[in-house]
């Protein structure tokens, strides 16, 4: 993910109580001010000390202070290209947006059954049953995972959701073998490299499934990936078909072996 995404996350899973918390949001609410500050600066915007900051970063999984400001620095700087769903040529103003998601939604309709075979899902929610363990590796939170989350504990599995660098890394690292880890990688310049993360995995003998509708350069150490590659897909349409196939995974999964199984 990149440093927003990772600040944000990071925000999000901390305790009401957590000084980390209250450090993340800090920067959040200052982000100008914090992606020119060194570090000195940084602990007076966030009334935190230098040691506090520097744990938090070690925790949202950078090594130093330097490669968090350069990210930051550019997230900031070069924001037009960040957290942007809609192309900016694609619509002139904003009353032009409900019609593109109208037709991206349109053109995942017309491709849903194609790209989201029920054969395939059914094969899938096999393997994640005689699975040991169950990761999610994802840049964001899911309400379709979480819903699948609850379907696999339910069914007595172990299902496990990490987001940030540091939980995947410790993850790949214990996975047992024979595990499925479902990956969501973002592959702009400024995202984590998650080149460590897969080594881990395949030493450990997991099964990776790319969650990408592009070619990803972590292909060589994927089995698959959850839809035939499409290149002309629309971040909105990837991003809705991702929702989708987990939907529908947790509820062949949920007929399979639990409904199934009373």
């Amino acid at each position: 993910m990149n440093v927003l995404q990772n600040l944000t996350t990071f925000y999000n899973q901390q305790p009401l109580d957590s000084t980390y918390r209250t450090v993340a949001e800090r920067i959040l609410e200052h982000l100008r001010e914090a992606s020119e500050a060194t570090v000195n600066e940084l602990a007076e915007i966030t009334d935190a000390s230098r040691t506090t900051i520097y744990r938090m970063l070690q925790k949202m999984g950078y090594k130093n202070y330097q490669d968090f400001h350069h990210d930051l620095k550019q997230a900031v700087k070069n924001y037009t290209y960040y957290n942007r769903i809609i192309p900016s040529g694609e619509i002139l103003d904003s009353s032009d947006i409900p019609a593109y998601c109208g037709t991206q939604m349109s053109c995942i309709s017309q491709k849903l059954e194609l790209l989201l075979d029920p054969e395939g899902l059914q094969k899938t929610a096999g393997a994640v049953m005689n699975a040991p363990a169950v990761y999610f590796f994802l840049s964001h939170q899911s309400a379709a995972v979480n819903s699948f989350q609850q379907n696999l504990a339910l069914a007595g599995k172990k299902g496990t959701i990490c987001c940030l660098y540091p939980e995947q890394f410790f993850a790949a690292r214990t996975v047992p073998s024979g595990s499925i880890i479902f990956i969501n990688t973002i592959e702009f310049a400024e995202s984590q490299n998650m080149t460590e993360i897969f080594k881990e995995l395949k030493k450990n003998g997991a099964h990776i499934i790319l969650l990408s509708t592009l070619e990803s350069r972590y292909e060589k150490y994927a089995d698959s990936y959850f839809i035939p590659l499409q290149e002309d897909l629309s971040i909105f349409s990837s991003l809705l078909l991702e929702e989708t196939y987990f939907l529908m995974l947790s509820e062949i999964f949920r007929y399979t072996y639990i409904d199934g199984s009373r």
